[in-house]
């Protein structure tokens, strides 16, 4: 990769020894660098390099994306791929199985399709129509922060860490690829975010799995089983339905009058909670500043879970469910609700 005072430059090793970049031998297997090489430099400071199987080499630069193809020390050729987008760092890229490239930039969480290389297509942003802003309000900072992510084989998706360097501060999200959805993580402590992944392919059921290393020198690894962290702490485990419209007719209300959830059969308690309000960013505010719902429940055991009656009104509802008690954990399958007219809105 690049040095500090040399940002464009790059560099490959001997044929077959990966430590040898000794550029001023002349046989045909010798390193070669843009210095030495027809080839020239990247136009682009370069922050990335990632290999795709044995095709090609993509250059993730500040503000750019190249390909080499070939060998770069007999016949190769650079070409660019996008002059808008970039890669943030050495760590923040992975594959998945169909040769998808997914990478983050300074402006969100990007794909690169499989055969961009032949085909020529541009990066696609996956978080500027779900999640607009959310990766500008992380303030992501090349000098302080890390970004390493991995393909998970087992919950088909894309694992995203974001810490500091000092360890001092975590981000963490999971990119659903099924649902093409993000879904935030929290760790117990700030040192337990992932500095480093790798999903190990093991042949023991056992021991395979996405392997994460913390910033406090751990290895750690999902499990589907537990009902608590690493320590003994409890999961915080929640999600929000919604925001959903009472009715097509904006100034009208609704009532929720009734609902009725299926929870799986190894659920232990859930709490569940109606916001509702005027307006949907009134409603999702007051979700997530925890702020009083209009009306709460708490349901235990599995199964279909007898009718509840909330009897709330609003133009836009939203639905909180969540468990924060240790060595417990909840399931949702299906949820439905019965509204009513509950007339005009007031000042409507």
């Amino acid at each position: 990769l690049n040095s500090v005072e040399n940002p464009n430059q790059w560099i490959a090793s001997r044929h077959r020894d990966p430590q040898d970049f000794a550029v001023s031998q002349a046989d045909i297997g010798s390193a070669v660098s843009s210095q030495t090489s027809k080839l020239g430099i990247v136009g682009d400071a370069i922050t990335a390099m990632v290999p795709y199987l044995d095709h090609y080499l993509y250059f993730g630069c500040i503000n750019e994306i190249w390909i080499m193809r070939g060998d770069p020390g007999s016949g190769a050729q650079i070409t660019n791929v996008s002059r808008t987008v970039g890669m943030f760092g050495p760590d923040g890229w992975c594959f998945d199985e169909k040769g998808n490239l997914f990478f983050m930039a300074m402006d969100g969480l990007y794909v690169l399709s499989g055969r961009s290389g032949v085909e020529g297509a541009p990066p696609e942003n996956l978080t500027n129509t779900r999640m607009p802003g959310f990766i500008k309000s992380l303030g992501l900072n090349r000098r302080t922060d890390r970004v390493c992510m991995e393909y998970d084989k087992d919950r088909y998706g894309i694992e995203v860490s974001i810490v500091q360097f000092d360890g001092a501060y975590g981000v963490s999200f999971f990119w659903d690829l099924r649902l093409n959805a993000m879904d935030p993580q929290s760790f117990a402590t700030s040192d337990h975010y992932p500095a480093s992944m790798l999903y190990y392919n093991s042949r023991v059921a056992s021991t395979r799995g996405l392997l994460m290393g913390g910033q406090d020198g751990y290895i750690r690894k999902w499990d589907d089983t537990a009902k608590n962290d690493d320590g003994g702490v409890a999961i915080d485990s929640y999600c929000t339905l919604g925001p959903f419209q009472g009715f097509p007719k904006m100034r009208h209300q609704a009532q929720l009058a009734e609902m009725s959830l299926r929870l799986g059969e190894d659920t232990d308690a859930v709490d569940v909670s109606v916001y509702a309000g005027g307006a949907a960013e009134t409603v999702v505010n007051a979700v997530k500043n925890t702020d009083v719902p209009q009306a709460s429940e708490t349901l235990t055991g599995g199964g279909l879970r007898p009718a509840w009656r909330p009897r709330t009104i609003g133009s836009v509802f939203c639905v909180h469910l969540r468990n924060n008690n240790a060595s417990e954990r909840f399931a949702l399958e299906r949820v439905t609700a019965r509204l009513t007219d509950a007339g005009k809105a007031k000042g409507a």
